[in-house]
């Protein structure tokens, strides 16, 4: 059965095939590069993602801490520890660090991701020496001078400070150090959280706390500070910074850049400085701080000055003013303080609190204020070339709206003839009216006025937000599935009821009842330019009873009805001065009426009928945008309940050619009212809409034809006039934009009749709409009805 081969093994066959055919090579490259993966797994997970907890305990207190402290030397070697936690809950009398690089020789070291907690419990703890979240070191190898070429980076670190008295020390998201040589040092996305904590209260020559920190010293290079955040609620602290570069002793051109940082302060006490960047260099450097963000907020207090953007050298070249931004946040009684002077913002924002009393002060200045860009001299004269400017003054919503005189000082300063006062030096500062606002949903048009000490804005008027006039997207809407429901009532129900009248008016008895029942459903879709483009669409039911006898006048055909309908919209609208607003709902409603039709007596050439019917119940609809401007990205929402009315009345003439065609020349007036509503947004805000009313006439003319005993046809058109329409709403008084549904608008309409046999109780009827001008779309409906 086996050749004489057999003897070698199975094993020894599979591998010469394997051989022979190549597939032995690609499983030996496949094998190589898992265990290369599995070697690679292996070591980097070395390098990263350590925890450790300092509690205290019983081993004495060590002179630092960090979960992973890589050191490497050599040829562009790698130093990169990342993702480190550290938490400590205990007295630390050292250094603290998420995350330590240290390199020494030309290559890149970067502390990433680091995180570093401190504090956290009751009682608080005490740190003696810098706590860091990363921190990235470069020097010259031992015997050598220079780390030419070096990058060390400090980025997205986070420490936080819970609780903390730190004795002695500064503290940074992130550290980056270059000593001797030439490197570039880079320290973005860091962030520092301090809670409840003092800062070197007792310290004569205090150390800065930073977001992300430079550090160069008998080096020169480049040196970035970006994008780093400090945030400080409660407690003492001396100075802080958003990013911080610091030069010291350079060797040759340098360049430094400190932009995109921020500062965050609520009820903090800083006994000096607040820099929103700081930068440190010889005379002559480059230097660009640019972008910057202060937000002061409560009772908040500097102890000296205030700066977007700072230059520690007189004669320092560079950009210290574009683009710095000063927030001041709900204000304490009395303002926030600033010891000494305000620089180097370029443009400054107010938000005052709810129910914020007329003469409120936002910003109190022991010194002055430059509303202009500070860092403008040229042989030792001051030359403005940019004002600063005020971007906004919100007042947070409360009980009610400021009237036209409302006052606030942004403001205050001691007056310029004081020895050694500054005021408000604003040469080229702009004094134009501006915008605010009031909660979410008012505008309010300030003047300002600006003296020596005092920067005032007065209410000159108050409106409704321009982007409010897309809500009424929402009662528009309704009032058009509103009328779609009496649409079916006129279009279906009395239709019907008149086919059971030709049904009793051919019966056997006069005089005796005609019971039916009937089912009606409609879809339709609606689109109209009312300040935009508002889209409709919806599906309508309506289910209803009644019956037709003889009279001496003729046929009197009667019917009660239930009837429901959904809908939903979508509106884009043109908002001037403001962004574009698109929103979309849906609305839901439900209701009952009475229809009712006379078929006169016939005459010659046919009959005149009348008709009327009635139906009333309650729609919800609701509205959202996520356009809305002063919601940021929340959003703008609400849900609303409209209670409805509606009534037909009109008449027409039918004309008989023979007994299989007729035209049926008719008539119809159409009222709606959608009772107003008084609510409020997801936001808080309260809005008001005015009840609306829907007044319509349509005059039609449609040509019907049988086919036989059991099919029949008919083709209309039709003109619609609508003369009000008018959707109109306020919120807080304010009023919004009226909307209009006024207009004309042309019907076309074809359908078939039709019974399942000769005499059958049950008729059908299937028929479509296309309408233009005004009101532009289609719609399909179906009826169904049996007589009993």
């Amino acid at each position: 059965m086996f050749s004489s081969q057999s003897h070698d093994g199975i094993f020894a066959v599979i591998y010469r095939y394997m051989k022979k055919s190549g597939l032995w090579l690609f499983l030996d490259v496949l094998l190589s590069f898992l265990f290369l993966v599995i070697v690679l797994v292996f070591f980097v997970t070395l390098a990263k993602a350590d925890d450790i907890v300092w509690d205290g305990g019983d081993n004495g207190v060590p002179a630092a801490v960090a979960p992973n402290r890589q050191t490497a030397r050599g040829f562009f070697p790698d130093a990169s520890p990342s993702d480190n936690r550290v938490y400590v809950t205990r007295e630390l009398n050292g250094y603290f660090f998420g995350g330590i690089a240290s390199l020494a020789g030309l290559g890149e070291a970067e502390a990433a991701r680091d995180w570093s907690s401190l504090g956290g419990q009751e009682d608080r703890v005490k740190i003696w020496l810098t706590p860091t979240g990363g921190y990235a070191y470069a020097k010259a190898p031992a015997g050598e001078t220079s780390v030419l070429g070096t990058v060390a980076r400090a980025t997205d670190n986070y420490l936080l400070m819970d609780n903390v008295r730190l004795e002695n020390g500064e503290f940074y998201g992130g550290l980056v150090e270059i000593v001797e040589g030439l490197g570039t040092g880079i320290a973005s996305g860091n962030v520092v959280h301090v809670s409840g904590s003092s800062i070197n209260p007792d310290a004569v020559e205090p150390e800065p706390a930073a977001g992300g920190v430079i550090f160069k010293q008998d080096a020169f290079g480049k040196g970035v500070a970006n994008d780093n955040s400090l945030i400080m609620i409660g407690g003492e602290a001396q100075r802080v910074y958003g990013g911080f570069v610091s030069f010291n002793y350079g060797l040759g051109a340098q360049e430094a850049e400190a932009s995109g940082n921020s500062v965050y302060l609520k009820d903090a006490q800083i006994a000096t400085n607040v820099h929103g960047a700081l930068i440190v260099v010889n005379q002559h450097d480059v230097a660009r701080a640019t972008g910057n963000t202060v937000t002061l907020a409560g009772a908040t207090r500097v102890g000296r000055n205030l700066n977007g953007a700072y230059g520690q050298n007189s004669d320092v070249r560079g950009e210290f003013f574009a683009g710095n931004v000063l927030n001041i946040m709900e204000p304490a009684a009395g303002g926030i303080r600033v010891n000494n002077l305000l620089r180097n913002f370029e443009t400054i924002n107010f938000t005052f609190a709810a129910n914020a009393p007329s003469g409120s002060v936002g910003l109190s200045l022991g010194q002055g204020a430059f509303l202009n860009d500070a860092t403008s001299y040229a042989d030792g004269e001051y030359h403005p070339s940019r004002g600063a400017r005020i971007g906004a003054i919100n007042l947070l919503s409360g009980d009610a709206p400021p009237e036209v005189g409302f006052e606030l000082v942004l403001m205050e300063a001691p007056p310029l003839d004081q020895a050694g006062q500054q005021g408000i030096m604003a040469d080229l500062f702009e004094t134009e009216s501006l915008a605010g606002a009031w909660g979410h949903n008012l505008v309010l048009e300030y003047g300002l006025t600006l003296t020596a000490t005092e920067l005032l804005a007065k209410v000159l008027k108050t409106s409704a937000h321009p982007q409010l006039d897309s809500t009424l997207d929402a009662p528009e809407s309704s009032l058009v599935i509103v009328n779609r429901g009496l649409d079916l009532v006129a279009e279906s129900a009395l239709t019907q009821i008149a086919g059971q009248g030709q049904r009793a008016d051919s019966s056997s008895g006069l005089n005796s009842p005609c019971p039916f029942a009937s089912f009606s459903s409609m879809g339709s879709w609606d689109g109209y330019r009312s300040g935009g483009n508002l889209d409709v669409r919806g599906f309508f039911g309506l289910l209803g009873v009644g019956c037709a006898r003889e009279t001496s006048l003729g046929v009197l055909s009667l019917s009660l009805f239930a009837e429901g309908g959904t809908g939903s919209y979508r509106s884009q609208r043109k908002i001037a001065g403001s962004r574009d607003m698109a929103a979309k709902g849906d609305a839901r409603f439900g209701g009952g009426g009475l229809a009712a039709r006379l078929d006169f007596n016939h005459i010659r050439a046919g009959h005149f009928y009348g008709l009327m019917a009635f139906h009333a119940g309650t729609l919800k609809s609701d509205y959202e945008s996520r356009d809305f401007e002063p919601a940021g990205g929340a959003g703008l929402s609400y849900d609303v309940r409209h209670g409805f009315a509606g009534a037909v009345a009109g008449g027409g003439f039918v004309f008989y050619r023979d007994d299989r065609t007729s035209l049926d020349l008719s008539s119809k007036y159409l009222w709606t009212r959608l009772g107003g509503a008084t609510f409020r947004t997801n936001l808080g805000d309260e809005m008001t809409f005015n009840a609306a009313t829907s007044q319509r006439v349509k005059v039609g003319l449609v040509f019907s034809r049988s086919l036989g005993y059991n099919l029949g046809f008919f083709l209309g058109a039709g003109i619609e006039r609508e003369f009000d329409g008018v959707s109109e709403g306020s919120t807080y008084g304010r009023p919004l934009r009226p909307t209009t549904l006024r207009g004309n608008s042309a019907t076309l309409e074809g359908g078939v009749n039709f019974r399942t046999w000769i005499g059958s109780p049950f008729a059908f009827s299937l028929s479509a709409q296309a309408h233009a001008g005004r009101r532009r779309g289609g719609g399909v409906l179906f009826s169904l009805n049996y007589g009993f």
